[in-house]
């Protein structure tokens, strides 16, 4: 599985897959960001490679334009003066973001009290699609089944009044919806990659209060962190 990003003009991609093939290399698979450039320059180079988007960052995607909606309600508040309720949004905001699946008892006892009091609002509508979209990539089996259930969510209209979630509809009905699932259809392939952990891991052990002052301490001690992570301590 190879996971390829970095790079910003179609060309330079290109060039760096053919460096690839030169080399050897020949993977079945790739994992990457869903920029529009790559699907069509692999293929070029690998024509029968199976192409997953990275979950990350359709997640971040799809975040983004969650949290912008529920930014523009707080502006409607404050013009309203509900300085409390916009407060209270504020203060509870990545709890309304977080994954469904990693909601801890009591986000889910006040998950359910905001339901309550901002019941209507795109607060609700927010949480709603949340689970929608859960339902599509956690809960469906098979890609038949999650496009049941986007086309399903598509001719529904309480998102229809709200501009952000129409961008994430209009996101998820593109053709690219193909590459967001490929995981259900090929259980062998992981809907993301590793390299957003690598890259979080490295910035980590780059930081001068993890006392790596020189390059080959900060790359053992990634080492490590692989064994530790992918091997489960045990070296091959």
């Amino acid at each position: 599985m190879e996971a390829i990003s970095g790079f910003y003009g179609r060309g330079a991609v290109k060039s760096f897959l053919d460096k690839l093939a030169n080399l050897g290399i020949n993977p079945w698979a790739v994992i990457f960001d869903f920029w529009a450039a790559f699907p069509k320059q692999v293929r070029k180079v690998w024509p029968k490679i199976v192409i997953q988007y990275d979950y990350f960052h359709i997640m971040q995607w799809v975040h983004k334009y969650l949290k912008n909606a529920l930014l523009q309600f707080r502006r409607e508040l404050k013009a309203q003066g509900r300085e409390d309720m916009r407060s209270e949004i504020w203060e509870h905001k990545w709890r309304l973001l977080k994954n469904m699946d990693k909601w801890t008892v009591k986000d889910h006892e006040i998950i359910e009290d905001l339901i309550q009091t901002y019941a209507g609002t795109i607060v609700e509508k927010v949480l709603i699609f949340k689970e929608e979209l859960y339902n599509i990539f956690d809960l469906s089996s098979t890609k038949e089944e999650a496009y049941v259930k986007r086309n399903a969510l598509s001719q529904e209209s309480w998102w229809r009044s709200s501009w952000h979630l129409c961008k994430v509809m209009k996101f998820l009905m593109n053709s690219k919806f193909q590459y967001m699932i490929t995981y259900l259809g090929d259980h062998r392939i992981p809907r993301s990659g590793n390299l957003e952990n690598l890259n979080s891991v490295w910035r980590q052990i780059e930081s001068a209060r993890f006392g790596f002052r020189i390059d080959k301490s900060r790359l053992d001690h990634l080492k490590l962190y692989q064994i530790s992570k992918y091997l489960k301590g045990n070296f091959p």
